[in-house]
């Protein structure tokens, strides 16, 4: 069988990125190829492998229950909350706050400790110290954020995101990679 390449993964996050504003953030894309050969040291376990949004239940108490493990398998034990941070990003976030500067603010608040009046800052954190738990090495959270990173560009292909959400998501990465 015969084949051509007509995009690369570089070149089709340069399409979903184009024009995007970065807020004198670093370009995640020219980062990206340092990050994929960055070595981390890290730890597998059974992994979810799809949980967003859609499959997490909270019913009366605040009981929260998982659904959906049909792709659940052996991975990296960050993967599930990385993936669930950048459903945070476009889902939540995006909504509530119209304006990059605005979220830019919160991202450093969440990352930081600091106070933010956003009511999703207290979610944004306790998922941040739940990953935190599973760190290979606690003290440095930089394989949770690149973790982070990496799904949000890879976010930007979904087609049922915006495009404010998809710029949250390419500014996370950004924020995220510095």
């Amino acid at each position: 069988a015969l084949g051509r390449v007509v995009g690369t993964r570089y070149t089709l996050l340069e399409e979903f990125t184009h024009g995007m504003e970065r807020l004198d953030l670093p370009d995640p894309l020219q980062r990206l190829p340092g990050w994929l050969s960055e070595s981390l040291s890290g730890t597998q376990a059974t992994i979810h492998g799809d949980l967003n949004l859609e499959n997490v239940l909270v019913g009366p108490g605040g009981f929260v229950w998982l659904i959906d493990f049909a792709l659940t398998r052996e991975g990296h034990t960050l993967f599930d909350f990385a993936h669930l941070g950048a459903e945070l990003v476009a889902h939540l976030a995006a909504p509530q706050m119209a304006q990059p500067d605005e979220y830019l603010n919160f991202l450093q608040a969440v990352i930081s400790g600091c106070a933010h009046a956003s009511p999703l800052l207290p979610l944004f954190q306790e998922l941040q110290r739940v990953a935190s738990i599973c760190l290979f090495n606690p003290s440095r959270p930089r394989e949770f954020h690149l973790a982070l990173a990496l799904a949000c560009l890879g976010a930007l292909k979904f087609n049922n995101l915006d495009a404010h959400q998809k710029h949250l998501l390419y500014l996370t990465a950004a924020y995220l990679g510095q």
